[in-house]
């Protein structure tokens, strides 16, 4: 497989992993909103939460797709065998 092709399936691997992981936190933000503030607050409209839930889903797993990566950059051999540099 050439350097090209790894790196290839490595981006793709990383970004399928980033949407799972925002759809995750997404999901989880809205279970725990729903248990805990949505019982209290009572708002008309369901828009800010869901919103900041976003928001804070895409940071989350944008914080995380950076603390992966850099420990990877770590591995001996990674920046040659994907051609990725820091």
């Amino acid at each position: 497989m050439t350097r090209r092709a790894r790196t290839l399936l490595f981006l793709l691997a990383a970004t399928v992993g980033n949407l799972i992981l925002t759809v995750a936190l997404f999901a989880g933000l809205l279970v725990l909103y729903s248990a805990t503030l949505g019982q209290l607050l009572r708002l008309r409209s369901a828009a800010l939460p869901i919103l900041a839930c976003f928001a804070l889903a895409v940071l989350g797993s944008t914080l995380a797709y950076h603390r992966v990566l850099d420990r990877m950059r770590k591995r001996p051999g990674f920046e040659e065998k994907f051609g990725l540099r820091s």
